[in-house]
């Protein structure tokens, strides 16, 4: 399959399209559970009360499934794990810039 703008992909050095879609399944996989640490209290996700520890389990399990398959190629062509590691660093320091939106956003409001 033909990638429509190749420069923008060679920037992220992925090879084909099909790793592209990897990279996309990792990033939402990862952004999505992160996301729920970010909005469920009105601080910063990183004090308490911190989240219980089924929902804190079945995240990190569930992460750790999807970085397996990512890397070994279950289901999905199979990506480094230097771009692991870059999709979870770009996904952490949203993280922060989603708090402090938020939390900006919130004392706007009040």
């Amino acid at each position: 399959m033909s990638v429509k703008n190749p420069g923008s992909i060679s920037i992220f050095q992925v090879g084909n399209l099909s790793q592209l879609q990897t990279i996309m399944f990792l990033q939402l996989v990862a952004g999505g559970h992160l996301l729920l640490f970010v909005t469920r209290q009105t601080r910063w996700f990183f004090e308490r009360p911190f989240p219980a520890p089924i929902l804190f389990w079945a995240i990190v399990i569930t992460q750790i499934f999807a970085a397996c398959a990512c890397y070994l190629g279950w289901f999905v062509p199979r990506i480094s794990l230097w771009m692991i590691c870059e999709i979870w660093i770009y996904n952490i320091a949203w993280m922060f810039i989603l708090n402090i939106i938020r939390m900006i956003i919130e004392k706007v409001q009040k």
